[in-house]
């Protein structure tokens, strides 16, 4: 399998909808447009970027600045079935992903559904502490922690 990173554009948004996991689908759907969600998004996002594989996106992701020139960053990030299909790929190349996230933010935090246990599991993995927040749970990874840092 061909893993690339790239800058997300615009038309990732629209293009990335039909591969997503079903639950991301839906959760979006109860927003409003998913593509529109997404775009949104990245317009927020001080930076944006899309896993490729074999030539699908696999993963996208974006990350809002706290503060303009803070060192934390909220992450967002949708899936694809891809990940599912390649479960192995996904673990191997995310910790590269999380490396170019880190070359600006020292903190990287987001939230995750109470009951997404992959994701949990995922973010554990990679060194997140994960705390309960309201209705979701809250996760932060730290430099210097985890993904082979």
């Amino acid at each position: 399998m061909n893993i690339s990173f790239r800058h997300a554009v615009e038309r990732d948004a629209l293009e990335i909808v039909p591969f997503l996991r079903d639950r991301e689908r839906i959760n979006l759907i109860r927003v409003g447009n998913p593509a529109d969600i997404i775009r949104e998004a990245m317009r927020e996002s001080v930076s944006n970027y899309v896993c490729m594989a074999d030539g699908a996106i696999a993963v996208m992701w974006g990350l809002q600045a706290a503060q303009m020139l803070g060192d934390s960053a909220y992450l967002w990030m949708l899936g694809t079935s891809v990940i599912e299909d390649h479960p192995i790929h996904f673990l191997r190349y995310s910790r590269a992903a999380m490396r170019l996230m880190r070359k600006r933010y020292r903190v990287l935090y987001g939230e995750i559904e109470m009951d997404y246990n992959l994701s949990i599991k995922w973010l554990t993995w990679l060194g997140a502490k994960i705390t309960p927040h309201e209705r979701r749970l809250m996760f932060v990874l730290h430099d210097g922690e985890g993904y082979g840092a």
